[in-house]
């Protein structure tokens, strides 16, 4: 057996110690950031609010903002639930089991299919939601909501096409000097 052979069929021992820090890294920091970011959705949503002369203030938006956002939580955790139990039923072939070594096959082409209905789903609800809510306490027509509460992904999207646009532009610099 050649060299390359063994070095590919030997396993490298799994550093358990560093999975454990970043693992209690980020169950430590996720309710941090989720807490952080519903502040930061709630007072853009917020400017959308006061642009259209919004009757209530901020903690009006940020509750609409937050049972809007728990719905979406809701819906996640019943795709959890519904991936777990595919995995369970389709033993041979769970994702669960081992990633690396899982078939992809019409069962779990199937299963994302559904799983990808069930997040559009998410999103109208999440948005009727927040349109509701906004309309209600606020005393916004439905349309002016509906441009308030999307005002969040389009300030998402922008502010990824600035960052592809600096990457692009950093890129091209570096094409350029050398």
């Amino acid at each position: 057996m050649t060299r390359l052979a063994l070095q590919t069929t030997q396993q490298k021992p799994k550093n358990y110690g560093i999975l454990l820090v970043q693992y209690s890294f980020i169950t430590v920091l996720s309710p941090v950031i989720a807490v952080l970011s519903m502040f930061i959705l709630a007072a853009i949503v917020h400017l959308g609010v006061l642009f259209f002369h919004g009757k209530q203030q901020y903690f009006s938006t940020w509750k609409v903002c937050a049972y809007a956002s728990l719905i979406g939580i809701l819906y996640n955790i019943f795709s959890t639930l519904l991936i777990v139990v595919l995995g369970l039923l389709k033993p041979s072939q769970s994702i669960l089991a081992a990633p690396e070594m899982a078939e992809i096959g019409l069962y779990w082409f199937v299963a994302l299919g559904i799983l990808m209905c069930l997040g559009i789903a998410s999103l109208i609800h999440v948005i009727y939601s927040a349109v509701q809510g906004l309309s209600l306490y606020h005393g916004l027509s439905k349309g002016h909501a509906v441009l308030c509460s999307l005002l969040p992904l389009a300030v998402f999207f922008l502010i990824v096409i600035l960052f592809v646009m600096l990457i692009i532009g950093l890129l091209g610099i570096g094409i350029a000097a050398a």
